[in-house]
């Protein structure tokens, strides 16, 4: 099995335990009016350098943009820079969060703008705003400015949604405060859509190692994964090197 598979089957079995068992029809109709405790609002930029546009070029706005804006509502927003780990170097997401009562996007679209980022590259500015929480963070977690993150997008299947998966999120967290290494996950569901994004964060080098030995091989996550595709369908999943800016 190729390196590549390897870890696509590992970050699966990770993400697969979210699921949880099917409840009955009533339990179903009652969940539709249970929501998540969103602690933010969050946007998802998909960029693309322009044609004569370099890497260094980008790398250097952005140093100047993170000088310019890092005391602008620190304490309420943050913005990551998402490099897909791929041959592929001139796309990138860009991903703006913010606190709950603190979203000024619109003033940092127009602080792009202003600072000349049109220049350098072109992004999807039209997008909805997302809700998100975080559903797990490892004891003692050290969070750094650069790491490893993998997105999964997926969809809910008819009759579930995020209250479905309560009790295997308690289940989840139990099984992963047991184990060291250095991880959160993070939850962001689009409520015009049925859809939502899971996020894996890894700010260990070597999680890869570490979830190979604890996990591919496990009998509950295999258990879960059958729990899960009751819940829902995941569309791809996809990695990347993250960097916090702001």
């Amino acid at each position: 099995m190729n390196n590549f598979l390897k870890l696509h089957l590992i970050f699966i079995f990770l993400f697969i335990i979210i699921g949880c068992s099917k409840e009955n029809s009533d339990s179903i109709d009652l969940n539709k009016l249970i929501k998540p405790e969103y602690e933010f609002t969050t946007y998802f930029l998909n960029c693309s350098l322009k044609n004569d546009s370099s890497l260094l070029e980008l790398e250097s706005f952005f140093s100047n943009f993170q000088r310019t804006n890092k005391n602008k509502d620190i304490e309420t927003s943050s913005l990551y820079l998402f490099f897909p780990d791929s041959v592929r170097l001139d796309a990138f997401i860009l991903n703006a969060v913010y606190a709950n009562k603190s979203d000024d996007y619109s003033d940092f679209i127009q602080d792009l703008s202003d600072d000349g980022f049109d220049k350098f590259a072109n992004c999807n500015f039209n997008v909805d705003s997302e809700k998100g929480l975080k559903i797990l963070s490892s004891n003692n977690l050290i969070q750094k400015d650069n790491f490893s993150s993998e997105i999964l997008r997926c969809k809910y299947k008819d009759g579930f949604n995020f209250a479905t998966f309560r009790i295997a999120i308690d289940r989840f967290k139990q099984s992963l405060s047991e184990m060291d290494f250095d991880y959160e996950v993070i939850y962001v569901e689009n409520e015009k859509l049925n859809n939502f994004t899971w996020i894996n964060n890894f700010y260990s080098q070597d999680y890869s190692k570490y979830i190979l030995e604890n996990w591919q091989s496990s009998d509950e996550a295999f258990q879960i994964k059958n729990e899960f595709t009751e819940n829902a369908e995941c569309i791809d999943s996809r990695f990347y090197k993250v960097f916090k800016l702001i």
